[in-house]
């Protein structure tokens, strides 16, 4: 009996330095594809996951042992700039044996962070978005949860994700005389009563060719979304509704 307990224990050793080697390499993984550190944990690779949200972005829970009971797992933060053509990752919020179809679903996603725990609990915690009813002004919603600090220096996609409860329609670019685009203004409206409607002129940390943009139109559609999604924001301003 000693001998197996012995045995057990020398497993779960090997198993924690086996997921914090990964960990302590992670810098190799961060902004990469999942593929690459799969493709490196041929030794002993994940045996089943768990996806949820976590913010803006998606967490996956990756088990070693084949049950959440075993403490042993890796915790990725995807990058959600991933995401945007497909809105959302499959297979959310259900216990997944991480098998050739799933596996193949996951490579493509790319590491944001990368985590390893020898003492942590399977935890769920669903995101939802900020809800608004049809009763919501925009420019008031806006100018009271909007903490414009937190978007200065980082990429529109953050800023796109914590707006999402309220939905942009419009955008129109202020160019330079070489034409280049410095600042666009977005208009966005509450989806629930389209006359409830703000503007946001955006300033950017770098200007862009406007015809990386022109040919898609006024409307705010996906392609368009993806032009900016990784664009530096600079600042932020909240217009009069009336302007």
């Amino acid at each position: 009996m000693l001998v197996l307990v012995h045995l057990k224990v020398l497993a779960q050793l090997d198993t924690l330095n086996y997921i914090k080697q990964f960990e302590m390499n992670k810098n190799l993984y961060l902004n990469q594809p999942f593929s690459k550190l799969l493709h490196e944990m041929n030794q002993l690779p994940p045996k089943i996951l768990y996806t949820q949200r976590s913010g803006c972005n998606y967490a996956t829970q990756f088990y070693f042992s084949g049950s959440i009971k075993s403490n042993y797992k890796i915790t990725i933060i995807w990058d959600n700039i991933s995401f945007y053509k497909n809105e959302v990752i499959n297979r959310l919020n259900e216990l997944y044996e991480l098998n050739n179809d799933v596996s193949k679903e996951y490579q493509k996603y790319y590491i944001k962070s990368l985590k390893a725990e020898n003492n942590g609990e399977f935890f769920v915690t669903h995101f939802r978005s900020k809800l608004i009813d049809e009763d919501t002004e925009p420019y008031i919603y806006i100018l009271q949860n909007l903490n414009k600090t937190i978007f200065v220096n980082k990429s529109f996609s953050d800023f796109y994700c914590w707006l999402r409860p309220l939905k942009i329609i419009k955008s129109k670019n202020i160019s330079t005389s070489k034409g280049y685009v410095s600042k666009t203004v977005f208009l966005i409206i509450n989806p629930y009563d389209k006359r409830k409607k703000v503007k946001l002129l955006i300033e950017w940390d770098l200007s862009f060719l406007k015809k990386e943009i022109k040919k898609l139109g006024k409307s705010f559609n996906n392609k368009k979304r993806n032009v900016y999604i990784s664009k530096i924001i600079k600042n932020i301003e909240v217009l009069n509704p009336e302007n």
